[in-house]
């Protein structure tokens, strides 16, 4: 996706007839990304808390939230990107705000909706499709389509640039922010209960307490009870006694 949004603003930044290079379109987006990941992230965080003081979906209605404007913006950004650069980059940062602020609420709903032993595991599957599908699979699939798509318009002895069926394909990264927001949405509704059962979980798989052993015969000194400590002994000695008595 990445690559995708790259080539991207270096088609925009052409026909737009801004002063941007390929390299120079290139760098602009690079720190487009790492201004958003670093505002989006900790106020996702943040966010999540405060939500939470009103609904304990918090975390999830973020998630879906956050991939409705990401679908949105996207939408916007592409299609406005021949003819202004300038709102494009607007529109570009509201795409990865979006969609880098639900990173810290997704985690949590991983961690508390899943029983302790099978964290890890679930941190590690998460990860593993997300960059699976993101990283490695999105930019060959947008690439692959964006043939296609220029192949279709060649059927009908229409002839397109490779940047503007680039551009098309990337409309299908709307169309999937859009369905996880959808799952998002749902995933609103049975949060709360999937929490309540990793939480019974945890309560079920707890060790029972053993039953309390015979008192020791030993005190606190580790000297034997009957030695010192008789169990036959007043509190209180005879002259203490005749004393409180007077």
């Amino acid at each position: 996706a990445v690559v995708s949004t790259q080539s991207t603003g270096v088609k925009a930044s052409a026909i737009a007839g801004t002063p941007y290079s390929n390299s120079e379109a290139n760098y602009v987006f690079g720190v487009v990304t790492c201004v958003a990941g670093f505002v989006s992230i900790p106020t996702g965080s943040v966010l999540s808390k405060f939500i939470e003081r009103y609904t304990r979906k918090a975390d999830a209605l973020i998630n879906a939230i956050g991939m409705l404007v990401t679908s949105v913006a996207l939408y916007i950004a592409v299609a406005i990107a021949p003819y202004n650069i300038w709102v494009f980059w607007v529109f570009g940062m509201v795409t990865q705000l979006s969609a880098f602020i639900g990173w810290a609420p997704n985690t949590a709903i991983i961690l508390y909706t899943v029983p302790p032993q099978m964290r890890s595991l679930a941190s590690a599957v998460n990860i593993l499709f997300s960059h699976l599908f993101g990283d490695a699979l999105s930019p060959t699939i947008q690439g692959k389509l964006s043939d296609q798509i220029k192949e279709a318009f060649r059927n009908f002895d229409i002839s397109i640039s490779e940047t503007v069926a680039l551009e098309y394909s990337f409309f299908l990264s709307c169309f999937v922010c859009l369905l996880g927001a959808v799952f998002y949405f749902a995933a609103a509704e049975c949060v709360i209960v999937d929490r309540i059962n990793a939480s019974e979980t945890i309560v079920s798989r707890r060790p029972t307490m053993a039953r309390s052993p015979a008192p020791s015969q030993f005190n606190a000194s580790g000297f034997l009870k009957d030695e010192y400590e008789p169990a036959n002994r007043p509190l209180l000695s005879d002259d203490s006694q005749e004393n409180n008595d007077q």
